[in-house]
């Protein structure tokens, strides 16, 4: 048998399960107790491995022999019990300093943005509004004191500039005027 042909056998055996690593081999301990699945083999036989559950969306090469498939239905039922032990810990009642949070805050979903998307969120200049984290607890009763917004900026000129770079400070949240036509 050809390792072309070698190759194609494992693909079609591995291909879209989920596994789990053996963790006694010193390399792949970091990925003890982890489900992840297999998107594919490459041509040295090695299963490329996306693990869930963490924000790292590498793939890894992986030998089969040290993989072991698991049921689809294992994997839902760790991931319930992951989800049932954490709520509990979201039920908690509120604390002074998040209970006094300004009611203008919006809570945006970011489990499924990417790590670029969250840093342009962070960012600001995204035109998408930053996540609410959640306040640490407050060490006092009494709340922070409010920042003054800053002045505006004056406008700039901007008959000179070109239209790429007039693009960039509308991206870049420079509030610059239209050209003049």
């Amino acid at each position: 048998m050809s390792l072309f042909d070698q190759v194609n056998t494992l693909q079609r055996e591995w291909t879209d399960k989920y596994v789990q690593v053996d963790g006694s081999v010193a390399e792949l301990r970091r990925f003890a107790g982890l489900t992840g699945q297999v998107k594919t083999v490459n041509m040295s036989g090695q299963a490329l491995v996306e693990f869930d559950g963490s924000e790292d969306i590498g793939w890894y090469d992986i030998h089969p022999n040290f993989l072991t498939i698991v049921e689809a239905s294992q994997k839902v039922e760790a991931a319930a019990t992951e989800s049932a032990a954490e709520a509990p810990a979201a039920e908690t009642a509120p604390t002074p300093a998040t209970a006094e949070a300004p009611a203008a805050a919006v809570e945006v979903d970011t489990s499924n943005l990417s790590p670029l998307e969250l840093a342009r969120m962070q960012d600001g200049g995204g035109g998408a509004p930053a996540p609410v984290a959640a306040a640490p607890a407050a060490k006092e009763a009494t709340p922070a004191p409010v920042a003054e917004a800053p002045a505006p900026a004056p406008a700039a000129d901007t008959s000179n500039l070109s239209p790429l770079e007039l693009a960039r400070l509308q991206d870049g949240g420079g509030d610059a005027p239209a050209p003049a036509a």
